[in-house]
């Protein structure tokens, strides 16, 4: 870990940004949070507040918190299909259906890769039902099944969490391997950071991961969430949303993204991989979930010249990049200053509110780089 003077920050500047985490956890929108930045392959700051879990007995965050990710997780398909299509595995172009038997079943015969990763396979509202989180033989059958909304390539909308379950299983149909395993063995193993993050956690590591909370319905409190709190859910790590990992070793990840598949001289993937990944493919094409702007990378978000797009506040270059979390996290990275950020928390709050904390709490950091 660099100094931040070393790094050439300001830490006048990223205290003002923990001030403004901690108020929060004072006025009980979250128990815990924590905030990490790193710059040029080196952490510089990370601070923890507040509490990872409450039950039975209370427990501080700290560095090494377990923290639920959610669709931040969308990237790490997102790197291992892109990986596979370097090898020669497939082309993201290919049909999904030549992978996937029945898959092509209720239209779906022209559904691309591509399209998965890009929120324009055309079901962005199919649901995946909890109990069979677990069962890959089950979701095969479901996810041929899935009927479409809109024409494939048609339109951009943002699809919560089934076409990541689809990769997933493209994934597992070309490796013969459980995509988790395979991300594991692929990803997070290569770059040493197999013990910061995770997708799919072992059961032994549960009780290191932090509880996640919602507001109750006239938002006075905070209550547990049942479902994402589980033992299943933890080990499932579901493609678009399931991931768990320390602020630390998200931020070193988006290091990685930002030099091109290298972190500390560990090399997974060619340079035009990772440029390929973060590439803009909806440009100014309007989101019909988010009625904006998006600009979709395979996995991630790109910052563009929009006035509107999640989070990564407008001080950020145009080729920002990144992903937020269910109104709980957000991590980027910014290739024109060499920094990347991740912030976490353990309770899911709504847009727009948590959409402009990411914003004003984006901008603090940003502005912290004073050479």
């Amino acid at each position: 870990m660099t100094t931040i003077e070393e790094a050439g920050l300001s830490e006048a500047r990223l205290d003002l940004a923990a001030t403004f985490v901690q108020d929060h956890i004072s006025k009980g929108i979250c128990k815990g949070a924590q905030l990490t930045v790193a710059r040029n392959n080196r952490h510089a700051y990370c601070k923890s507040f507040g509490l990872s879990r409450v039950s039975p007995d209370p427990i501080d965050a700290r560095e090494t918190t377990l923290w639920a990710l959610y669709s931040q997780s969308k990237i790490f398909v997102s790197l291992a299909l892109s990986m596979l299509a370097e090898r020669g595995k497939l082309s993201l172009f290919d049909k999904v259906a030549e992978f996937l038997p029945d898959f092509d079943r209720n239209g779906k015969a022209d559904v691309t890769v591509l399209q998965l990763l890009i929120h324009q396979a055309g079901f962005p509202n199919a649901e995946v039902p909890t109990d069979i989180l677990e069962d890959h033989d089950r979701l095969r059958k479901l996810v041929a099944d899935f009927k479409l909304e809109t024409p494939p390539g048609s339109t951009f909308c943002y699809h919560i969490r089934a076409a990541h379950w689809v990769a997933g299983l493209v994934v597992e149909a070309i490796t013969g391997t459980d995509f988790r395993q395979f991300i594991r063995n692929e990803i997070f193993e290569p770059l040493n950071l197999g013990s910061e993050i995770y997708l799919g956690l072992p059961e032994e590591l549960h009780s290191f991961t932090s509880e996640t909370f919602d507001p109750s319905p006239d938002g006075s409190e905070l209550i547990h969430a049942k479902v994402e709190n589980g033992a299943s859910w933890k080990r499932a790590g579901a493609p678009a949303g399931g991931g768990f990992a320390t602020g630390r070793g998200l931020a070193a990840f988006y290091q990685m993204l930002l030099n091109d598949g290298e972190l500390f001289g560990k090399r997974i993937a060619a340079p035009s991989t990772l440029q390929f990944l973060k590439r803009d493919f909806s440009q100014e094409a309007v989101d019909q979930r988010f009625n904006c702007p998006m600009h979709y990378g395979l996995g991630l978000f790109g910052r563009g010249t929009s006035p509107y797009v999640q989070g990564m506040g407008n001080m950020a270059s145009p080729r920002t990049f990144g992903h937020t979390g269910w109104g709980c996290s957000i991590s980027w990275a910014n290739p024109d200053t060499g920094l990347s950020f991740t912030f976490v928390s353990n309770a899911r709050q709504p847009d727009p509110w948590s959409n402009r904390r990411y914003e004003i709490l984006s901008n603090m950091i940003h502005s912290s780089v004073i050479r």
